[in-house]
């Protein structure tokens, strides 16, 4: 048998190439497990956190909800009535609010506070005036007589077109004496004017009185209630009846204004 020059021993030589590759196997299989076991550590903490987040607010409200009762506000009792017992309870010094944890009182407490009108969210407009001795009523709607363009606009459907009409068809009347009459505007339907005739109301003092026994055949030809046709009317009867004798009868008897129109003229005199 012939031996290598180069490897004299080529048993030895193989066994120690051997032993090197399994060195490196072992190797690569320690480094893959410990990956593996990092990533699955991750995974296990990603849930964790997962879990205690969607718990975390959860818990939180609960702690919240129980620790802390709900609260009434107070309101006051409508006018003429007095609150019960309980009811002035909620409020002896002020306190805005009181816990309904106290169980037999949370009755009574809702016997004394006023319901809302639920149709009407500014409430019964018409009746304040004659319910409270100031304006205070007033601070959240639009006095029609006064009010400008910009005024106007903010009204729901009303754009600026419509506000300019209300505008000129205001400086011809002199002053809206009626809500109503906002309806002979070119554009304002009834349905428009239910929308916005709850945010407008007209100052008593800001409507003007007529004179139509000494009003100028001129103005009293552009008053929409008029005509000129009318005011030539006005002024022949008027040359021929004293002031005691001349009225809106006299008028209408003698063919110079339709009943209509003198319902609508009568506002102002």
């Amino acid at each position: 048998m012939q031996t290598d020059p180069l490897n004299p021993n080529p048993k030895k030589s193989n066994s120690g190439l051997s032993n090197a590759v399994l060195v490196l196997v072992l190797v690569l299989l320690s480094v893959q497990t410990i990956f593996f076991v990092y990533e699955a550590v991750l995974m296990l903490r990603s849930q964790s956190l997962s879990e205690e987040s969607q718990a975390g607010p959860v818990a939180a409200e609960d702690t919240v909800s129980a620790s802390v009762p709900e609260k009434v506000a107070w309101k006051s009792p409508p006018k003429g009535k007095k609150a019960s017992p309980q009811a002035r309870n909620l409020n002896p010094e002020g306190m805005g609010t009181q816990s309904r944890a106290e169980g037999p009182r949370e009755e009574a407490i809702y016997a004394a506070v006023p319901k809302e009108p639920l149709n009407e969210p500014y409430g019964d407009l018409t009746a304040k005036p004659g319910r409270v001795a100031d304006d205070s009523w007033k601070w959240d709607l639009v006095e029609l007589n006064s009010a400008d363009s910009v005024a106007l606009e903010a009204l729901p459907w009303i754009g600026p077109v419509t506000a300019h009409r209300i505008l000129v068809y205001r400086e011809r009347l002199g002053a809206f004496a009626a809500l109503e009459q906002l309806m002979e505007v070119r554009g304002v339907d009834s349905t428009a004017f239910s929308r916005f005739s709850g945010r407008l109301y007209i100052e008593p003092s800001s409507v003007p009185h007529l004179d139509l026994y000494t009003m100028s055949a001129d103005s009293l030809s552009r008053h929409p209630y008029i005509g000129s046709y009318a005011a030539k009317g006005i002024v022949r009867l008027r040359s021929m009846l004293p002031r005691e004798d001349f009225s809106l009868e006299a008028l209408i008897s003698n063919g110079i204004l339709t009943p209509a129109s003198a319902a609508r003229l009568s506002r102002y005199l």
